[in-house]
């Protein structure tokens, strides 16, 4: 059995892609995103991408703590209500993100998730709430981090699986027991590829009668989990693709 689920942040659990959205707030949207653009779809992230973004974007503490209620504002469809489902079925979840620290870890504190259980990357500030800099030794700005960091999590719980929509989560895929494409926010056409199961809708409902066998659903068919558990199941044969 599955015992780990490992969700991505942005365009994933949130519609939201964070860093586009401080570039929106400070007008640098069109160069931000394309740098945002080119690390999800055509290259694996690195140092110098993760910093030029950054440095045109120069968040203050307050916009990136922000940026939190914009991802609760943003969450794609049935996410809390899948997380409690598997959470009470046994699963550990986990955040594993190239995201912001002050940001992800608000979401996560929504969502119930302890923060041991998430990886995202630090900002520095000054005392002003003023962009000093970022962990550069983090896994998750440089290529192939959430490999790294997904096999860790395997090697200490157990078998894991990782949702996520850009190319950084499906090179995780060698370090998984499956990798699951999540096309709901945006659809990456390389990711469609390299996943053995593709979800494009925007819900994670069909996240429950493929990460639960019908045995294992059984107590929850009848009880506050009905509707989603009935929405999955009939969004499985719509919105998901398998190979």
């Amino acid at each position: 059995m599955i015992k780990n689920v490992i969700f991505d942040c942005d365009s994933t659990l949130t519609n939201a892609e964070g860093i586009d959205l401080l570039a929106d707030m400070n007008d640098v949207w069109e160069e931000v995103s394309e740098l945002t653009r080119s690390a999800m779809e055509r290259s694996s992230l690195t140092v110098d991408i993760f910093e030029k973004r950054l440095e045109l974007v120069n968040p203050s503490l307050e916009q990136v703590q922000d940026l939190g209620d914009l991802y609760i504002a943003n969450l794609s469809h049935d996410v809390r209500e899948v997380i409690k489902l598997l959470r009470e079925a046994g699963r550990n979840i986990f955040i594993l993100t190239g995201g912001l620290q002050p940001a992800v870890n608000y979401l996560a504190r929504y969502l119930g998730i302890g923060y041991k259980n998430v990886y995202s990357v630090e900002l520095y500030f000054n005392q002003a709430g003023e962009y000093t800099g970022f962990d550069k030794s983090s896994p998750l700005v440089k290529g192939h981090g959430k490999a790294k960091i997904a096999k860790e999590i395997t090697e200490m719980y157990g078998k894991s699986v990782l949702i996520g929509d850009g190319k950084n989560d499906s090179e995780a895929a060698s370090e998984l027991e499956l990798f699951i494409g999540y096309g709901g926010a945006v659809r990456r056409q390389n990711v469609l590829e390299d996943s053995e199961i593709y979800i494009e809708c925007n819900s994670f409902a069909p996240l429950i009668p493929l990460l639960m066998d019908e045995e294992e659903l059984k107590p929850y068919r009848k009880g506050e989990y009905r509707e989603v558990i009935e929405r999955g199941l009939n969004l499985l044969s719509d919105s998901v693709v398998r190979k």
